[in-house]
């Protein structure tokens, strides 16, 4: 069962494969696609990523409690 699907800002993940731990910055809609997206930032780099919602709630990513 996948508890990814209703993302918000604030959120935790971490990523199954690098360890990594990624707060949710923002739920956002690419302009020119109209597909969503999932802004998030490592904790530890400060590094800001973006990622379709498709992509991002395949299941490489662990929601935190």
């Amino acid at each position: 069962m996948n508890n990814n699907k209703n993302i918000v800002s604030g959120d935790r993940f971490q990523h199954k494969r690098t360890k990594g731990i990624y707060e949710v910055i923002a739920v956002a809609v690419e302009e020119k696609t109209l597909v969503d997206v999932v802004v998030y930032q490592n904790e530890n780099s400060r590094e800001i990523w973006s990622r379709n919602k498709e992509e991002f709630t395949d299941g490489r990513f662990i929601k935190l409690p």
